[in-house]
């Protein structure tokens, strides 16, 4: 059976009644600036929880959803969404911004770029990323984002997004 796996970055945890399509919240955020240098853009590392029945399912496509609500000056300039797995748990306060990188793979899950002016919501192809974890190829530890201003000086997110 064929599934479509949506992943909603601030939403609530439901399942759909329909077979072919699940929608999962997230169960951890949280937002990583460097303390002594702000000119280095921001990091979230997200986790979720990806139900038992998916394991050796066929993922025809997977995505990563959320709102990016960002305020600049420069409303022309890009901003940068790099998702990559997170390779180890990272239990409450052991990881800071800098120290985040060794759990982090080189290797990405998902890119999106946006033009300031026109942030909203977004959907990230987290696809290949979904499959090695339904084909248990790698453990879910989650995955890490770096949100980069190009060009310019970077945006920092604030450290708490709200309910």
């Amino acid at each position: 059976m064929r599934y479509l796996i949506l992943i909603l970055v601030i939403a609530a945890l439901y399942a759909s009644a329909l077979a072919s399509e699940i929608n999962i919240g997230l169960d951890r955020c949280l937002i990583l600036n460097d303390s002594g240098d702000t000119s280095l853009p921001s990091k979230i590392a997200l986790h979720f929880n990806l139900p038992d029945s998916l394991l050796g399912k066929e993922i025809i496509y997977s995505q990563l959803s959320g709102w990016l609500s960002l305020h600049h000056d420069g409303a022309d300039s890009l901003v940068e969404l790099n998702f990559s797995p997170i390779i180890s748990d990272w239990p409450d306060g052991a990881y800071d911004y800098r120290s985040i990188e060794a759990i982090t793979d080189s290797l990405g899950a998902g890119t999106y770029t946006v033009r300031l002016g026109d942030t909203a919501a977004f959907q990230v192809d987290i696809t290949g990323f979904i499959r090695q974890l339904s084909n248990a190829e790698r453990t879910n530890y989650g995955l890490v984002a770096t949100v980069d201003l190009l060009g310019d000086a970077n945006i920092l997110l604030p450290e708490a997004l709200g309910e």
